[in-house]
């Protein structure tokens, strides 16, 4: 039984439209935080997008409504060590969270190997393939100028 999908059955998601510069960015909200951030050039690509990652939640896009929202993650992008503080709605298995919230922990700018990566997780035994096999797809961060 997938939990998350039956999660957002009942779920409605609002999303808008910002410019970064890096080009257009959807944010997609639910009730919670933050669901989606999503970039690329093409409104309608982004939304097929945005379905297809969230095929039962009713879309609505609410531009005007979330503007401090989306003003807040075009910060993110154009200036991604600020950070962003805005709820976040993280969806996902445990391993995927678990992988999500050491990725988070990377300050901007630094990197980490994968095996500095499964260090950081809390299972036993931590084997790196399971972080290049895990891509955190709770909160969906998507670019189409640069792939995962």
């Amino acid at each position: 039984m997938n939990t998350i999908n039956q999660d957002l059955k009942a779920e409605m998601l609002r999303f808008g439209y910002g410019e970064s510069k890096m080009g257009l960015v959807l944010v997609a909200l639910t009730n919670r935080g933050v669901a989606a951030i999503l970039l690329g050039n093409d409104r309608q690509k982004l939304q097929r997008e945005l379905r297809g990652a969230f095929a039962d939640v009713q879309l609505i896009e609410d531009e005007a409504g979330l503007a401090e929202t989306i003003a807040k993650v075009v910060a993110l992008v154009d200036a991604p060590h600020c950070g962003l503080d805005l709820p976040l709605d993280l969806r996902g298995s445990e391993l995927e969270l678990a992988v999500w919230a050491a990725l988070r922990a990377i300050p901007s700018g630094e990197t980490r190997t994968y095996g500095a990566l499964a260090k950081a997780l809390p299972y036993r035994p931590r084997p790196r393939r399971w972080v290049r096999l895990v891509r955190p797809t709770g909160l969906r961060w998507r670019s189409h100028v640069t792939a995962w």
